[in-house]
């Protein structure tokens, strides 16, 4: 049939053992509805000429029901590989034609979208606002829905290179893992009246706990979508502490790749000058009371200097740690800022505050007058 110099010729028999082969595979007693409950086990086979894939489910008493077949024949150059190749490539195809079974009933992670109509304009709009989130798809599967079979959006899907799979029309178990989702969204969203804002608040809470909820594949959708679990107010109760040192120490190391210079490391209780960007004082006395992240500090100003509007009436301020410096009687003081001439009198000055300052001489140059003048003062 794919070769021209081969002439197609449809016979009887031809005819009869389509139609027995048609019916026996569309059959109750062969096919089985999808089930998410159940699990899944895919088969591929290759021959010389083609490839098939059967993708079935293993039922409670340990027989198999196939769920659909797939099969295609081989191009001139596939049927060259050899057979191991061959078998390798059924396995993928096989994968590829069915992943959707296979990795969607695997995740479980649900998106929903409150729409004021489901044309297929609104549609689109909804799309494009989840695809960012994780990437475009590579297939979407839908139901025979007008929106979904229109002009417009066939359009979309094609400019996005997306792959389009409806389900067998008034069978809804064909795509029965959303069909049962809709089915506990609309139970826990049940309520005689509810005003737009609650309704957003209940999705919010619905998708949070279901999200976080272990299912049929014993992880929760965040843990097989995500790789982690969400944060919930129930770790409240128990912190990861290791999880809170590892991000933080993440956070150090990306500042010290970054060329910056070393993290100054401050503790709790320790006098320190603040940066103030408000008022004649530059720099104000405080006192470290917390360390809000890995940069940052939580400081308390000194009792005894004038309040402060950035500050706030408790005299906190949260600053980073590049604009706090301590004091020099404290720790840093082979490290003391330096401030320029005209800035000193006023240091000195108003608040009471002292900043040192440099002395600066010209440099002694050693040439040979110098040098001889240093040898002199030696040997007298």
């Amino acid at each position: 049939m794919l070769e021209s110099n081969y002439q197609w010729n449809w016979t009887d028999q031809c005819e009869e053992a389509f139609c027995k082969v048609k019916a026996m595979v569309v059959s109750d007693l062969v096919l089985t509805h999808y089930d998410p409950n159940l699990p899944l086990q895919l088969a591929c086979d290759a021959s010389p000429v083609g490839i098939g894939a059967v993708l079935s489910h293993v039922m409670t008493d340990g027989t198999e029901r196939p769920i659909a077949f797939a099969s295609r024949s081989l191009s001139k150059a596939e049927r060259n590989y050899a057979q191991i190749d061959k078998e390798a490539l059924a396995t993928v195809w096989g994968v590829k034609k069915f992943h959707n079974c296979l990795f969607d009933a695997h995740s479980k992670w649900p998106e929903v979208e409150i729409m004021p109509s489901t044309t297929s304009t609104q549609t689109i709009d909804r799309l494009r606002t989840i695809f960012p989130r994780y990437g475009v798809p590579a297939q979407v599967v839908t139901d025979n829905g007008p929106q979904f079979t229109s002009a417009e959006f066939q359009l979309f899907l094609k400019t996005n290179g997306i792959k389009l799979i409806t389900t067998a029309p008034f069978h809804p178990a064909t795509n029965g893992q959303a069909k049962r989702f809709v089915q506990s969204f609309k139970h826990a969203m049940k309520c005689e009246k509810q005003s737009a804002s609650q309704l957003k608040t209940n999705m919010a809470k619905f998708l949070l706990a279901y999200r976080n909820s272990p299912h049929s594949t014993g992880e929760s959708p965040s843990v097989l979508f995500l790789g982690r679990p969400l944060w919930t107010r129930l770790d409240l109760v128990k912190p990861d502490l290791q999880r809170n040192s590892k991000v933080m120490n993440r956070q150090i190391d990306q500042a010290g790749r970054k060329g910056h210079s070393p993290t100054r490391q401050l503790s709790i209780g320790q006098t320190v000058m603040a940066r103030n960007y408000s008022g004649k004082d530059k720099w104000l006395p405080g006192i470290v009371r917390a360390q809000t992240g890995p940069l940052s500090y939580e400081i308390k100003s000194d009792d005894t200097a004038e309040p402060h509007p950035e500050l706030g009436e408790t005299g906190q301020n949260i600053a980073p740690a590049e604009e706090i410096v301590a004091e020099p009687d404290i720790e840093l003081a082979t490290n003391p800022p330096v401030v320029q001439q005209e800035e000193a009198g006023r240091a000195t000055t108003g608040s009471g505050q002292r900043y040192p300052t440099r002395s600066h001489q010209p440099p002694e140059r050693l040439g040979l007058n110098c040098l001889i003048r240093k040898l002199f003062k030696k040997t007298t």
